[in-house]
């Protein structure tokens, strides 16, 4: 019989199989982050009635709370205006104030301070404005009193703005008034001491310049006294133009005495020329130049063919042909007429024909007269200097008292007119609100309310990441399909109804395996869990009778050769041997046995134990699953854990597919690694089946409802020996066997089930 046609075997409704997440496993075998709403619906399963009532009731309170909460905010606003204009009283840096009151932005900030101070709070809390409120001047009234109250004051504007904000209307205008009226005594204050800390500082100022004007007054008559007159200027040009006379009559004499003592005037050389001769002296500088920028250009690196080399060079020439040609010709000239007739003192050349001595002794007389003259101009132009900075500085002193005398006058009228202080706007109780939050804190806590609860199960359930309903194994990142859902039985069944649910739902993950082949396959799939207890045993006892009752060769394999659940549950002989000897012989051979079910064998583990596997073949198994698939329509492997089987590790990769048992209250990170295992591998996860799920869950999912009601015509449980064997593994197995007819039990003594 193939595995298509036993699918008409099951009764209830339609079966459709569940598509399986797409979303993967992340790296190391955890599972992606799950969708909002997914994780929602996994945490509040079954407790939505519960969660919608109390989150309505908690968002009613939520809102009340934030109404009332709520509390309007009335803002109070006044205005003061500090004038621009106020005149300066001293120059810059005398009274600390600028003519143009360049820092006026800097007052009003400093302003903007003085409003803000603890000080002038202070003070507004004694104001009469502010004392009619009642509410004190304590620590906390100061504290909320600064942090309520705003000053603005905008750039290059004249104005400051004061604000006020609070639930009471007439306690923000009260406050304004209160900050104003403070600060317009202080202000008044500040400005009387100024303005007479000022008038004194002028007073000062004045004296102090007067005495200094005195004493220059009389330093400049002394130095005119001194000199003969006042114009010293005069007597310092006279002076200079004498030593120029004696200066120019000295080079005469020096060129006399120099021919004299040559006896030629031919033997006067160019230089000799040059510092008695203006003319000759330009020549031999213009030839010192020249010479100078010819070095420069060969320390550059210029060779003596470069262009510009052989330009200087031609200059140079040319400046020494003319101080030559002049050097002759002055020396022709000074031969023909010899020295004048004159008298020294004139400032004249030497006598013609004086001798060496007489020349040498006036050359003596005409340089002590300009060093006379020239001491006498050094004298009076330091005379000159200090007499043009004491009249200068007397000017500036003058001027001074002159300004002084200006600004007291400005003060004095400033004091008789109104202070630069206006109060603009003084503070009115507000109409309207500044700000009303009473329907955003409202809605807000309607809103905390009524999400409260299902926020705090959903915080419980990824604190406690446990399975609690069928469909978190597939939601929230799990991978595979949903086969089907065991209901959580008693020990001791004895509700024949709950028993045809087990039985059915046992038939419905059978016929789902079905579907999930094709009918010319023989599948073998392994059954394995997370970790011990979730009951994958039972699941293959209980599939394995489905399969055989729908008409199905079907083989049990027990290859958990440490628990042996399956082989001691049926008290198979395994004397004559199981899986071990199986896989020493790479085929069945005689070693399978078979059961009081009729199409139901199995082979169990033999003469093996927990330290056989240790010792299992690959290649091994793989014969002994191929040897299986030739002789039964399905093979069913019951293993260990996979976490903690090698048995499970090494056949899970060769077998069809792996189903996986998960119990209700297990730990997903548990799962999640047992499947990232599988994966890693290279194993299929054929499907998923929740066991242990509450009634509840069971009909929620779809497969309670289409449970045919057998409590009309339903018939006794089978008690005979067939079905009291299968009691042991538990009330899945138990409802499975004794909602089976009696039809399907083979002969109790046939033990053999080879080929």
């Amino acid at each position: 019989m193939n595995l298509q046609s036993a699918t008409d075997t099951t009764s209830g409704g339609a079966l459709v199989p569940a598509t399986p997440n797409a979303s993967p496993l992340g790296p190391f075998g955890q599972a992606a982050p799950a969708q909002t709403m997914e994780q929602l619906h996994s945490a509040l399963g079954g407790r939505w009635k519960w969660v919608i009532t109390s989150g309505l009731v908690l968002g009613l309170c939520g809102a009340f709370v934030g109404w009332r909460n709520g509390k309007p905010q009335y803002k109070s606003e006044g205005m003061i205006r500090l004038s621009y204009a106020s005149p300066a009283l001293l120059p810059q840096g005398n009274d600390g104030q600028n003519t143009s009151m360049d820092a006026f932005a800097a007052f009003i900030q400093s302003q903007q301070q003085i409003l803000a101070s603890r000080r002038l709070l202070d003070m507004a809390l004694k104001t009469t404005d502010w004392k009619v409120t009642g509410r004190g001047a304590g620590a906390d009234v100061i504290r909320d009193f600064s942090e309520q109250m705003k000053i603005e004051g905008k750039a290059s504007t004249e104005y400051l703005r004061i604000s006020y904000i609070d639930a009471d209307p007439n306690l923000a205008a009260a406050a304004v008034r209160a900050i104003i009226s403070a600060y317009t005594q202080d202000y008044q204050n500040r400005d009387t001491n100024d303005q007479q800390q000022r008038l004194t500082a002028l007073e000062s100022k004045k004296i102090e310049l007067q005495d200094r004007l005195e004493k220059l007054r009389v330093r400049i008559a002394a130095l005119a006294q001194e000199v003969g007159t006042s114009n010293v200027a005069m007597l310092h040009q006279a002076a200079m133009q004498r030593m120029t006379k004696f200066q120019s009559a000295l080079g005469d004499v020096q060129l006399a005495l120099t021919m004299a003592k040559n006896q030629r005037a031919n033997d006067v050389s160019d230089t000799q020329i040059a510092m008695l001769d203006p003319v000759m002296r330009g020549y031999v500088m213009d030839q010192e130049r020249l010479e100078t920028q010819l070095q420069q250009l060969r320390l550059r690196g210029y060779g003596e063919d470069h262009k510009q080399v052989i330009e200087v060079r031609s200059l140079i020439d040319a400046a020494k042909e003319r101080a030559a040609r002049y050097g002759d010709n002055y020396r022709l000239l000074r031969a023909a007429i010899g020295p004048t007739q004159s008298n020294p003192k004139d400032g004249g050349l030497p006598v013609t024909g004086l001798s060496l001595e007489a020349l040498q002794a006036d050359a003596a007389g005409v340089q002590r007269l300009y060093d006379e003259a020239k001491a006498e101009m050094s004298a009076l132009s330091a005379k000159g200097v200090e007499m043009e900075n004491l009249n200068s500085e007397a000017k500036k002193i003058s001027d001074q008292l002159g300004e002084i005398d200006r600004r007291f006058q400005l003060l004095q009228m400033e004091m008789g007119v109104a202070s630069r202080l206006s109060i603009i706007s003084n503070g009115e109780a507000p109409v309207s609100p500044f700000k009303d939050q009473r329907m955003k804190l409202a809605g807000m806590g309607g809103l905390a309310g009524l999400l409260l609860p299902a926020g705090l199960l959903v915080g419980w359930s990824r604190l406690r990441p446990q399975y609690r309903y069928a469909h978190d194994a597939t939601h929230g990142g799990q991978s595979g399909t949903l086969l089907g859902i065991l209901p959580n039985l008693p020990a001791n069944m004895n509700d024949p109804q709950k028993a045809a649910d087990a039985s059915q739902a046992v038939h419905q993950i059978r016929v789902m395996l079905q579907l999930s082949r094709p009918s010319s396959t023989h599948p073998v799939w392994l059954l394995t869990s997370a970790a011990p207890g979730e009951g994958k045993t039972s699941l293959t006892l209980a599939l394995g009778l489905s399969f055989s009752a729908s008409g199905c060769k079907t083989l049990l394999i027990d290859a958990d050769l440490v628990g042996q659940k399956l082989s001691r549950g049926l008290e198979v002989d395994t004397t004559g041997g199981g899986l071990y000897q199986a896989m020493q012989h790479g085929r069945l051979n005689g070693s399978v046995m078979a059961t009081s079910h009729a199409n139901l064998s199995i082979l169990s583990t033999g003469q093996a134990d927990a330290r056989h596997a240790f010792t299992l073949s690959q290649e091994a198994i793989v014969k002994v699953l191929a040897d299986a698939r030739k002789q039964y329509d399905v093979v069913l492997v019951d293993s260990g854990p996979i976490l903690g089987s090698v048995e499970a590790a090494m056949l899970a990769p060769k077998v069809d597919g792996v189903i996986m048992t998960i119990a209700r209250q297990q730990q997903r990170p548990m799962v999640e690694r047992a499947k990232a295992y599988l994966q890693s591998i290279g194993a299929k996860i054929e499907g998923m089946v929740f066991n242990k799920a509450e009634s509840t869950d069971f009909y929620r999912s779809g497969q309670g409802p289409s449970v045919r009601s057998f409590s009309a015509n339903l018939a006794a449980p089978r008690t005979d020996a067939a079905a009291k064997q299968y009691q042991r593994f538990g009330s899945l197995v138990d409802s499975v066997a004794s909602m089976l007819p009696a039809t399907d039990t083979a002969p109790a003594g046939d033990k053999s089930a080879d080929n």
